[in-house]
């Protein structure tokens, strides 16, 4: 059960949080519930969450809210019509 889950930290302004998770879950669900492929092989399984709000939150804190100062390869990610 070793190395299942792995977190993606942003670390901004002398502030540390989470903003990803990945869960590699091997074949621990798939064995529990069955699930198998067409050769009868138990699967694994596995997710990732993104916490939206987090991914914002961080995004403000490294450049602001005054999108005039942001970076333009970000601007123009963001908002591709200028």
């Amino acid at each position: 059960m070793a190395n299942m889950k792995y977190e993606l930290i942003a670390e901004i302004e002398n502030q540390i949080f989470y903003i990803a998770s990945f869960n590699h879950m091997g074949n621990t669900l798939c064995e529990s519930f069955e699930i198998r492929n067409e050769e009868g092989t138990i699967l694994n399984s596995g997710c990732v969450a993104f916490g939206i709000d987090r991914w914002a939150y961080a995004l403000l804190l490294k450049h602001g809210t005054d999108l005039e100062e942001w970076p333009p390869g970000l601007k123009q990610l963001f908002f591709p019509e200028g």
